[in-house]
């Protein structure tokens, strides 16, 4: 029987179904990548820590550890206010990056290296924090090209970093955008990240 193409629900459906059709594929491609020792050889000799990020190289035992202790630290809380506690943690760490990134504007230029690989490696741990907090299987490869598709989701909130990086050249003002950037970044990730698995949930219901 077709489906009405004006129904908002045959919609979710259809575009649940093609999201997940194309996470698996991009998931499974990700995976070789990343367990490619030419890959691996690239990331060690150039120091491109990000890139392992991106394609979801991110430890799942780390991650599954911090969700049983968010859910036993916090019994009566649902899955949605576990998720802010996440997002809000993670959105300190990210301040804490940005204050010691551009505490010293001389060094912000040669840190931005080592910000941006940290920023990225927070951020692909919490997306997979709350794909699990959302009852996901942290070892489907899905998880890896998730991250891909929320990071665009969120690409506001990082082009708004690269709009200000010049800001944090200047003594006392670099420090203060370094840290707000960074913060706002991660919030807004995390809350992308939060409405692209409640429409997973929602759309796995029809």
């Amino acid at each position: 029987m077709p489906t009405n193409p004006f129904d908002s629900k045959a919609r979710q459906k259809d575009l649940h179904d093609f999201i997940e059709t194309l996470t698996a594929n991009t998931g499974q491609n990700l995976a070789a990548i990343a367990n490619n020792p030419i890959f691996k050889t690239i990331q060690k000799i150039f120091g491109f820590g990000w890139l392992a990020a991106i394609v979801g190289d991110v430890d799942v035992a780390m991650a599954q550890a911090e969700i049983q202790r968010l859910k036993q630290a916090y019994p009566n809380e649902n899955p949605t206010q576990l998720t802010q506690r996440v997002i809000q943690a993670k959105s300190l760490e990210a301040a804490k990056l940005g204050f010691v990134a551009n505490l010293l504007p001389p060094l912000a230029l040669a840190l931005f290296g080592w910000e941006l690989a940290s920023m990225t490696r927070l951020q692909a741990e919490m997306v997979y924090q709350i794909s699990g907090l959302h009852g996901l299987n942290l070892q489907d490869p899905r998880r890896r090209a998730e991250i891909l598709a929320i990071f665009g989701l969120s690409l506001g909130g990082n082009g708004l970093k690269t709009d200000l990086s010049f800001l944090e050249m200047i003594p006392l003002v670099g420090t203060v955008v370094g840290v707000s950037s960074n913060s706002l970044m991660m919030y807004s990730l995390g809350l992308a990240a939060d409405q692209f698995y409640r429409f997973k949930q929602d759309a796995q219901k029809y």
